[in-house]
């Protein structure tokens, strides 16, 4: 097993963390592997709601993941999806398509100007703290936690804006966009699109975590009680069916998704929860399980991938001490996953929940490529010091 850094940048924070929303890894042709991660300025705020200097980052190995070269991304937002015909395919949320001009003027004329920078992220809706109330008298679940989240007179808010599919038949130079769904029944919901696959009829199968609306909104943002779906299109990304997985777990957790095709055509969907639940479809996505218990624990966030040799492989951040990665397989389909044979790619980081979610490739020699985020302590910081990492390996 071979270890290498592959990213730090000083005084920022560069992470994985968000894996299952905005990272991405993508195997192209000639052995290429290009990776997407996020990094952050590390002495503001910088964590899931408002990253006050925020950038993208995107690098390209072509010698087997040894060695890695910033690249400019030849996306708009996510790696995309690619069906045999050459399409491409993305699918984000409304919001992330809204000009960034408009969110200036909008941050302003709230009395809230101060939060905006030309670098700046805004992940969710940024709201002045005085509008708490009024918000929450409107259905919506409020995060009004500040420290290192938010600035003190800020509240920030996350009802879903609806999923816009982005298709590209001419090399991503120019996008068709087309509402997918409506998420009027939900009052959050988070896409996880670097758990997208396209099997190998073309069919796509893009997943989804979502907290429906209830009669009273909770008073504080929780993932209990989540639903997890998948829009499944047949016809290139043009129209998709929503499919639900499973009959939904209300005393559960579940929340982020990856999904991984098996050699013999059905896929797993582990789905991400205090204990890692799987569920299997045979159909193509049409139907699935009922999500079971895995055995599971502390891994999250993950991603999965099937390998060559029917191998289904499960890689996770292990964010208790000792701190890092953690692979575990299953070797029926997802039917049972091996826990007590548990892959330690590393063991050698402090204890912190911004060990960030992996992404993984099988590479052309058969063996495994994982990258992923770490944190070594910062001197007088809230925040551990975030870099990115990988290893090879043998499974």
């Amino acid at each position: 097993m071979q270890h290498f850094d592959i990213y730090d940048r000083p005084g920022w924070n560069s992470f994985t963390y968000t894996y299952p929303h905005w990272g991405g890894i993508e195997k192209r042709e000639n052995g290429r592997v290009v990776i997407r991660f996020d990094t952050a300025d590390a002495t503001a705020y910088n964590d899931d709601f408002y990253f006050r200097h925020y950038r993208e980052v995107a690098m390209v190995s072509d010698d087997g993941c040894r060695t890695w070269e910033l690249f400019q991304p030849d996306w708009s937002h996510q790696v995309p999806l690619h069906v045999s015909d050459g399409t491409q395919l993305e699918v984000v949320q409304g919001r992330d398509l809204v000009p960034r001009e408009v969110q200036r003027r909008r941050v302003k004329d709230l009395g809230i100007g101060h939060v905006w920078r030309d670098d700046c992220r805004l992940a969710w809706d940024l709201w002045p703290r005085r509008m708490t109330d009024a918000l929450r008298e409107q259905g919506l679940v409020v995060w009004d936690r500040h420290g290192t989240w938010l600035p003190d007179d800020v509240v920030a808010t996350h009802a879903p804006s609806g999923f816009v599919s982005r298709r590209s038949s001419d090399g991503g130079h120019t996008w068709e966009e087309a509402p997918v769904c409506s998420l009027d029944d939900f009052y959050h919901v988070g896409p996880c699109f670097p758990g997208s696959v396209v099997l190998p009829d073309d069919t796509i199968l893009v997943p989804f975590y979502a907290m429906r609306r209830g009669a009273e909104p909770p008073s504080r943002f929780t993932l209990m009680g989540g639903e997890i779906y998948v829009l499944r299109s047949q016809n290139g990304g043009r129209t998709f069916q929503q499919v639900m997985v499973g009959g939904g777990l209300p005393d559960t957790h579940m929340s982020e998704v990856s999904l991984a095709v098996h050699p013999s055509g059905r896929v797993v969907a582990m789905i991400r929860n205090p204990e890692l639940h799987c569920s299997v479809s045979d159909d193509a996505g049409a139907t699935w399980s009922e999500p079971r218990p895995t055995g599971i624990c502390d891994a999250l966030p993950m991603h999965a991938i099937g390998l060559a040799n029917g191998t289904m492989l499960c890689v996770a951040a292990h964010r208790p001490a000792p701190g890092g990665i953690r692979a575990t397989v299953s070797r029926d389909a997802g039917e049972t996953w091996d826990v007590d044979h548990p892959i330690v790619l590393r063991d050698d980081v402090i204890a912190s929940d911004y060990i960030g979610g992996p992404g993984s490739v099988q590479l052309d020699d058969g063996t495994v490529f994982t990258f992923y985020g770490l944190v070594h302590p910062a001197p007088g910081g809230e925040q551990p010091h975030g870099y990115i990492a990988g290893s090879i390996y043998e499974v």
